[in-house]
């Protein structure tokens, strides 16, 4: 793949990748640009659509939260389709969902320019915000503060991430760093031919070509094997707590049915939700009926229903970026259930969610020999 050399000054990686973003806007690769940027009080992470380069003075693509996955955003983005060109930094589970969704009719691929980067994962919103006071106390940028450090408090998502990185064919820019110092040097790749072009207006602007570390390839070994480890225990773990009807009964008994778990999920997707229907909304009637049929019944009622039918919904696509866990208010384990669940149906049909652009959706085609095992 052809690629530029980011120099990095004083160790700060954001200013450095925005000045390339900045470039793209300048010289009018893009007309405008998804990007997370830093709050006033410097503690919190927000996607932000730009559209001049003097916007993006606050500018953190790469950071360690996720308030929201962003293909959500471009689903929105899309539903007019615009005439201007859009750029988006992502994450490697954020491209995933993108993936999916361009697949589902969802995102308008043709005005987007993907630009992913290797992850360093994420942080829950609470623990980064703790983290991030902490820091601007001592007089350090929170995102700079946290590349090498805490990474022992990362999400579960992402100890559990099989790809943090772009795979390669899914992204027209990478910004890749795995394996080298983050804090010295950032690496941009093409990977498209979308992303070449990009690339020259980078090169013009004086960025001169050069090749990611050799070591980048061996870094995402090393870290696949960890994380694969610890994915087998978390999954091992979930099993035996949630593996029968009534253990996840039990586990999520604490569900509100606030639907904010659907409402992050940049797979659930549906413009109107069965679960929104006229005829599911409780009525006093009907809640002393069953109530009457039962001798009991347990409030907020169809709690269980709400989340099998989701699974049943996206399972074959999650992604499993954890996003419905951080959403929920009473902190249930929603994405240990959902990514375990994804897991067992994606092998069952050979397919992972996101990774292939061009690999048919399991359940928009038909193999006669792809259900044997459960048959069997």
């Amino acid at each position: 793949m052809d690629a530029i050399h980011v120099g990095v000054k004083d160790g700060d990686f954001n200013c450095a990748l925005t000045g390339a973003l900045a470039v793209l806007l300048e010289k009018k690769v893009v007309d405008a640009l998804l990007v997370p940027q830093e709050s006033v009080h410097g503690t919190s992470i927000n996607q932000t659509l730009v559209k001049k380069a003097a916007g993006l003075k606050r500018a953190r693509p790469i950071n360690f939260i996720m308030p929201v996955n962003s293909a959500k955003l471009l689903q929105l983005l899309s539903e007019t389709e615009p005439d201007e060109k859009i750029a988006v930094v992502l994450r490697p589970c954020e491209l995933r969902a993108a993936i999916e969704l361009v697949k589902l009719n969802q995102i308008n691929r043709s005005n987007i320019l993907f630009i992913a980067q290797d992850c360093l994962g994420t942080f829950r919103m609470k623990v980064y915000d703790k983290k991030a006071q902490e820091l601007r106390k001592a007089g350090q940028d929170p995102t700079t503060g946290l590349a090498t450090a805490c990474q022992t408090m990362l999400r579960d998502n992402c100890w559990a991430c099989e790809h943090f990185w772009p795979i390669e064919g899914t992204a027209d820019l990478v910004v890749a760093h795995l394996g080298g110092d983050i804090t010295k040097d950032l690496f941009v790749e093409a990977d498209t031919d979308l992303g070449k072009e990009a690339l020259k207006a980078l090169e013009s602007s004086g960025y001169k070509p050069a090749k990611p570390p050799m070591t980048r390839k061996s870094e995402i070994e090393r870290r696949s094997v960890l994380n694969a480890e610890f994915r087998k225990k978390w999954f091992a773990e979930t099993k035996q707590k949630m593996g029968t009807l009534d253990g996840i009964l039990e586990t999520l008994s604490t569900c509100i049915r606030c639907y904010n778990c659907r409402d992050a999920c940049p797979i659930c997707y549906c413009k109107e939700c069965i679960f929104d229907a006229e005829f599911m909304k409780p009525t006093a009637r009907g809640m002393l009926r069953k109530a009457g049929k039962k001798g009991l019944l347990r409030m907020p009622q169809d709690t269980l229903l709400f989340h099998i039918t989701r699974l049943n919904h996206m399972v074959s696509s999650c992604v499993r970026c954890g996003m419905c866990e951080e959403a929920c208010p009473n902190d249930l384990p929603v994405a240990r259930l959902f990514c375990s669940e994804a897991e067992e149906v994606q092998k069952i049909f050979d397919y992972v969610a996101g990774k292939d652009p061009k690999a048919a959706l399991p359940l928009s085609t038909f193999k006669e020999k792809e259900l044997e095992e459960i048959e069997k």
